[in-house]
């Protein structure tokens, strides 16, 4: 799965944090969606942060 350090530099602050904060949060999603998308399936919906 990509690294977010993909993006230092080039979102605010603010933005970057939000990102981490939800990926931290569903992690565990983040990765099942990775190996669904990987074999050609489809992903599911991951909630918003609240």
């Amino acid at each position: 799965m990509p690294e977010i350090s993909k993006f230092y530099g080039q979102l605010p602050g603010r933005a970057l944090a939000l990102i981490t904060e939800w990926m931290i949060c569903h992690k565990d999603e983040l990765l099942e969606n990775w190996e669904l998308l990987k074999n050609g399936e489809q992903f599911k919906k991951i909630k918003p942060l609240e």
